[in-house]
């Protein structure tokens, strides 16, 4: 929307009036203070948008639940069904290491049973009656609700090597090799070391007679094997797969029949080193698809994975409908976070964010079609590369909400979605070109820490700026026209809800440093405790398009709903031949007092300052003005600010009347 200025005919005494009763288009740090429209903000700190697209103090945050020990890598909530059709939400977190779990900001019961590597961000999904959760470097582990326990993948051992006997056949120049692996839910063991029949075979396997001639494969049971997989070649060291047999749940040997009717896969050779039996190590969870998806393997970076569907969903063993693809092996890019989305054809599809060294990074779509081999069925992968995509670097920054995938990048805040008219595509849109020098600030090589979260028509994301550690936070409001309030001077390493057994939401995240989760709340005065400053500036307010008219500025009304505490009001202008100064002040307490100027720092200006006590006004809104004894102004600017722990308002209008006065240039017009 363009600029408004006063309707004049003429510039002889007309007077006008400037009405700024709307601030939707938010924070616009990237303008130029005079060239800012009156809807925007040139600075806010501590603010957020509000109703109709009027500005408010932000929540205060106070600590939530029982005392940590800290480090804390973790958190997020989950909910147990009950046999009763109920429901019942639990918070947890992974604290030094330790699973804990809470209710309603109780007591932290620890579960035994798993310890992580501290210091290492944990990321989690809950499927079925199983919260997984992976940090990266230990393998991954799951909580089973309905039990309460804590289970670590086991790595299962190497099956020691099978014996072969033949039946049917005699003695002969042909040689069978046969090895095995054991399998669980999550991976394949190391083959065994080659086995064979003791003088040969006297017929090649193709053409062993059916039911005549056969070898018997004696294995050796392995603990906690759910299956093992048969390898087979006529020649040594070449084994490739040729069957699977479940487990026989008892005894010491069990026998597998190679009738000569089972085809070798020669794409599936048995591994002699890789064993994924204790679990991959993925440090992202997503769930796409009815399958839980996972990224950023320190072992396989390049690799995205997926488990199996219904009673097979949380394993990622091929053997169990489950299964992987490398993007891009080899070059520059590297999986950073899977979300459930869709391609541009509106088909539901895995999508994958990436990244590359200079913080780009694309999009992927990943769809999983079968495909049946004798009795086996393979997931078969179909990956590709969306065209002009962006992707990022910060996994914990994804946030899902409605119909698009907001994330951070160094190019910028994108959104992917749907372009407005176009049919079929998809594209990643920057959002955040009004604010791009504080983009710029951010300090790329903490990326990875960002975090955010959606919330009642909100994004939040915490983000380093000019630091090494989350230290603010950046709101973006979707229901307001995509606009941005920035900063809020707190920061957490991570954020999520938690909804407590009366029914109460609560935003909450992790902490930089502290013992005890924080909580974000409309109703908190403060972060714990403490008061924080709140800040609301505009940019330079014209009579003209050209600048160049001067007014007479009499009084600048302003006013407020519900104001709380302790509130300044100032306004600051160009008279001429003087630079942009304090011109007005007012605290708006049980008085309104005009202060000159005073040691209140405004932008690189000083400003007026007044210390009297607060109070809380009952009225709906309460109007105030700052007298400016007829000055000659070019232009004006107005500033909020705040110190005290109560302090609450939300400026509903700032109203400035004037009147267009004939004048000569200043003589600083003039060049030197």
């Amino acid at each position: 929307m363009a600029r408004e200025y006063p309707k004049l005919v003429g510039d002889d005494g007309k007077k006008f009036t400037i009405t700024i009763d709307r601030f939707g288009k938010g924070v616009m740090t990237l303008f130029d203070e005079s060239r800012l429209p009156q809807d925007a903000v040139y600075q806010s700190q501590n603010m957020m948008l509000d109703q109709d697209g009027v500005w408010k103090v932000r929540p205060g945050t106070a600590e939530y639940g029982a005392t940590l020990t800290t480090p804390i890598d973790g958190a997020g909530s989950f909910t147990k069904y009950n046999s009763d059709n109920t429901t019942t939400t639990y918070a947890w977190v992974v604290d030094n290491g330790a699973f804990k779990i809470s209710q309603d900001g109780g007591s932290w019961t620890t579960k035994s049973g798993v310890t992580w590597t501290t210091n290492k961000p944990i990321s989690s999904k809950q499927i079925n009656t199983r919260l997984y959760l992976g940090n990266g470097t230990d393998a991954m582990s799951y909580y089973d609700i309905g039990s309460s326990t804590l289970t670590a993948f086991t790595a299962l051992s190497t099956p020691v090597a099978a014996t072969v006997a033949r039946t049917g056949l005699s003695a002969g120049s042909y040689t069978p090799y046969y090895r095995y692996t054991a399998v669980n839910s999550v991976g394949e063991t190391a083959a065994s070391t080659t086995a064979t029949v003791s003088g040969g075979v006297n017929k090649p396997r193709d053409n062993w007679t059916t039911n005549t001639d056969y070898c018997t494969v004696t294995l050796t049971r392995v603990t906690n094997a759910t299956r093992y997989n048969i390898y087979y070649s006529d020649a040594s060291g070449n084994e490739v797969y040729l069957d699977s047999i479940a487990d026989p749940g008892s005894g010491t040997t069990f026998n597998y029949i190679d009738y000569g009717i089972a085809t070798p896969n020669p794409y599936q050779v048995a591994s002699e080193i890789i064993d994924s039996t204790g679990g991959p190590k993925y440090m992202e969870l997503a769930l796409s698809g009815n399958r839980m998806f996972g990224t950023k393997d320190p072992n396989q970076p390049y690799r995205v994975g997926w488990t199996g569907t219904g009673q097979y969903m949380g394993a990622f063993n091929p053997y169990y409908g489950g299964g992987y693809v490398d993007l891009n092996k080899g070059g520059d890019e590297r999986p950073e976070k899977v979300v459930h989305f869709r391609d541009g054809r509106g088909n539901s599809v895995a999508t994958v964010l990436t990244s590359n060294p200079n913080g780009a990074g694309s999009t992927w779509h990943v769809s999983l079609t079968t495909l049946t081999v004798d009795t086996l069925v393979i997931v078969v992968p179909q990956a590709y590369q969306q065209q002009g995509s962006v992707g990022t670097k910060s996994p914990r920054a994804v946030v899902e909400y409605r119909d698009s995938v907001y994330y951070f990048s160094p190019k910028g805040v994108q959104a992917l979605g749907s372009k407005q008219s176009i049919l079929n595509v998809l594209v990643t849109s920057e959002i955040s070109s009004n604010i791009r020098d504080k983009i710029n600030g951010l300090n790329n090589a903490y990326d990875h820490l960002i975090c955010g979260v959606a919330s009642q028509g909100r994004l939040y994301w915490s983000v380093p700026f000019g630091s090494t550690t989350n230290n603010e936070t950046w709101v973006l409001d979707i229901e307001r026209n995509m606009s941005w309030a920035l900063p809020w001077t707190v920061g957490v390493k991570q954020f999520f809800e938690y909804t407590d057994t009366s029914g109460v939401i609560h935003l909450l995240g992790v902490p930089v440093s502290g013992t005890k989760l924080i909580e974000f709340g409309d109703e908190t005065l403060g972060d714990s405790g403490t008061a924080f400053n709140t800040t609301l500036e505009s940019g330079l307010i014209h009579w003209d398009k050209d600048h160049t008219t001067w007014a007479r500025i009499d009084k600048v009304y302003v006013e407020l709903a519900r104001p709380k505490g302790d509130i300044s009001f100032t306004v600051a202008g160009i008279k001429k031949n003087e630079p942009l100064q304090t011109v007005g002040s007012i605290e708006i307490t049980d008085t309104v007092s005009n202060a000159g100027m005073g040691a209140d720092l405004f932008g690189d200006f000083l400003f007026g300052d007044s210390n009297e006590n607060p109070t809380t006004f009952a009225q709906a809104s309460v109007v105030k003005y700052v007298r400016l004894k007829n000055k000659m102004f070019r232009n004006l600017k107005w500033q909020f600010s705040s110190t005290s722990i109560n302090a609450r308002y939300t400026p509903l209008q700032v109203v400035i009347k004037g009147t267009i006065l004939p004048t000569s240039d200043p003589t600083s017009y003039k060049a030197s």
